[in-house]
């Protein structure tokens, strides 16, 4: 049972990828996370502030171990693209479509 939780928890380990934490940047540090929103099964969104616009955004972080899957990578990227298109007070805006920075893909809302 040991080697097992132990297994377990290795594989965790491995599907995390790169951890984000509160106070890091993205967009080149543009934007510094403040707090998770929420976590799916392929990103987390995070609460963050704006530098140049100086406001706070939300930004969706595709969780790292699914950088290197090509299908995954398009949907999420394909999201965002479309949304973008959409004007509508009811549909989050996008204001930066998706972008990788040091193995990090996200967009911004």
């Amino acid at each position: 049972a040991e080697v097992d939780a132990s297994i377990m928890q290795h594989q965790r380990t491995l599907r995390g990828g790169p951890q984000l934490r509160p106070g890091d940047f993205l967009g080149r540090t543009r934007y510094r996370l403040i707090a998770t929103l929420g976590h799916g099964s392929f990103a987390t969104v995070w609460r963050a502030y704006d530098r140049i616009q100086r406001a706070e955004v939300a930004v969706k972080v595709l969780h790292g171990h699914w950088a290197d899957n090509q299908t995954v990578l398009d949907r999420f990227t394909h999201g965002p693209r479309r949304a973008a298109r959409i004007q509508h007070p009811n549909i989050v805006r996008i204001l930066r479509g998706t972008f990788e920075e040091d193995g990090y893909h996200d967009y911004v809302m």
